[in-house]
């Protein structure tokens, strides 16, 4: 087309064809616009959002490092971000880091980076789910935690890590009675949630069960004091998905008495934490199955005999504190042994 006949537009006294200023027209890169818009106008952030976060001169190091083809593990060490993960998560430079990646993946969208690749590179997975999730809460770091977050969930998920897989990598193995007051249980929670949608907790309970097996789990249950409502949420969760795995494996009270490792000494019976799981799945077991209901007493003379629990609260009895819980568990203790005498034929 002759470039006289095209329709234009006059813009300080320049005439501009209309086909210049079209999204679609492509321009060499060292060629100017006509049109200059400042930096940080609005017109800047409504085309690039990305890359008008970031100083200007961040920006042209930005298309510098693309069209030289710097590697990410350049550019990370370039901007420092190797150092220290908490601090990179709150530095500017973060942003700089992110805007190259994104420019390069629209450069080059078949070889497409992801920003989270360098943090774990230099981090590990763990301490980089574990930074993330208190950035997630932090002001100023909320969107590059949410990104890095995402984009470690999608790298496990493209992957094919399993649940245990993640629970490794996030180093939960060795949290024990820390576990939910560490951070990155709620990244494995979001990740386990997300793969294994019908099933996941059940899955979660079988892959801490394999680790601290059920008596463990419970103590750590049991332990738990979490600050964070959602760490709260997330044991009760574990909690109530460990008493109806047990019951869906066709578990009896007695069989989880044992499971539970408290038939390995009535000495600790009154003040063991776990108890308390026992008597709670016995609850459950006795609404779902009202043919054959159970006591904790009754489980407990089962296997240690009156004798020995009339022992055991006869101790217990001296100690002030025991007075309540010695009082209760007499009282079941007497109702045991009455019914057994009546079985007897006595």
């Amino acid at each position: 087309m002759d470039a006289a006949k095209s329709p234009s537009i006059i813009i300080h006294d320049h005439v501009v064809p209309v086909t210049r200023l079209l999204s679609g027209a492509v321009l060499p890169e060292n060629e100017e616009r006509a049109i200059k818009v400042p930096g940080n106008s609005w017109l800047t952030r409504l085309i690039n959002p990305k890359q008008a976060q970031i100083p200007r001169a961040d920006r042209l190091l930005v298309k510098k490092w693309v069209r030289g083809k710097y590697s990410m593990d350049d550019v990370f060490q370039r901007l420092e971000l190797n150092v220290d993960m908490e601090k990179a998560l709150s530095s500017p430079k973060i942003k700089t880091y992110a805007a190259f990646i994104d420019r390069y993946n629209t450069k080059n969208p078949n070889e497409k980076l992801k920003m989270v690749d360098m943090f774990t590179k230099t981090y590990g997975d763990d301490v980089v789910a574990r930074i993330a999730e208190i950035g997630l809460n932090t002001k100023g770091t909320t969107k590059m935690a949410s990104r890095l977050r995402r984009e470690l969930l999608d790298t496990w998920e493209f992957n094919g890590e399993s649940a245990d897989d993640v629970f490794k990598l996030l180093k939960l193995d060795e949290a024990g009675y820390k576990l939910f007051v560490t951070p990155q249980l709620n990244t494995w929670f979001s990740y386990t949630k997300n793969v294994y949608v019908v099933n996941h907790k059940e899955v979660m309970v079988s892959v801490l069960a394999s680790k601290y097996g059920y008596d463990g789990l419970s103590r750590i249950i049991l332990a738990a004091n979490p600050q964070v409502f959602r760490m709260k949420i997330i044991a009760k969760d574990l909690e109530t998905a460990m008493a109806n795995a047990w019951f869906k494996e066709g578990l009896t009270p007695d069989e989880v008495f044992k499971v539970l490792k408290l038939d390995a000494g009535a000495g600790n019976l009154l003040t063991n934490p776990v108890v308390s799981m026992l008597h709670g799945y016995t609850v459950l077991y006795n609404f779902r199955n009202k043919a054959q209901e159970a006591t904790v007493i009754g489980i407990f003379t089962k296997f240690y005999g009156f004798k020995t629990m009339s022992n055991l609260l006869k101790e217990a009895s001296q100690n002030p504190q025991m007075k309540t819980t010695v009082a209760k568990w007499q009282g079941e203790l007497n109702k045991q042994m009455l019914l057994a005498t009546k079985n007897r034929g006595f």
